[in-house]
């Protein structure tokens, strides 16, 4: 599952060429990729059965998405951060990010919840490991959620905000 903008900057064109070198890969399992957002008529799907465009998805269709998906996949390399990934982890989902974004990839090694990778290849290797395992997935997405309740959740980030303004309170006295 893909969700967001589909457009260049947000690695789409990658993702559209390693997913289909994957599937046109002898002996390659079979898979959907499931794109949800809104298109660019700057950046074309490629018009093949294992690609879904389905458009915008209200919250809940998002969600229900999510739980269904064997992982969210975010091949962007320039994210800040990545609400989506959050949105996966809290849904108890993997994520496979671009390993050459520093952002995504450093967040799925501190949380111990996705893959990265950095070619079709390794890509093809992530998504028939997920899909022959998905025990791996779950647990993968267990470790997403837990570490968003351990880091992003209101209480957290409120407490984490009052310690700095306690710390700023000290240093000005």
């Amino acid at each position: 599952l893909y969700l967001g903008r589909i457009v260049e900057s947000k690695g789409c064109a990658t993702l559209f060429d390693a997913f289909l070198r994957w599937q046109r890969t002898t002996g390659a399992t079979r898979a959907t990729l499931v794109l949800a957002g809104r298109g660019d008529p700057e950046m074309p799907v490629p018009s093949d059965p294992r690609i879904r465009q389905v458009g915008s998805l209200s919250e809940q269709q998002k969600f229900d998405a999510l739980a269904g998906a064997t992982a969210l996949v975010m091949p962007s390399r320039l994210e800040s951060l990545s609400i989506v990934t959050l949105e996966a982890w809290a849904a108890g989902r993997p994520v496979i990010v671009e390993a050459r974004s520093p952002v995504l990839s450093s967040m799925v090694a501190r949380a111990g919840a996705g893959l990265a990778f950095r070619s079709w290849l390794e890509l093809a290797e992530i998504g028939e490991l997920l899909i022959a395992d998905p025990g791996l997935g779950d647990r993968l997405g267990r470790a997403g959620r837990r570490f968003v309740e351990a880091t992003y959740t209101w209480p957290v980030v409120v407490e984490k905000y009052r310690d700095l303004f306690a710390e700023v309170a000290l240093r000005n006295s």
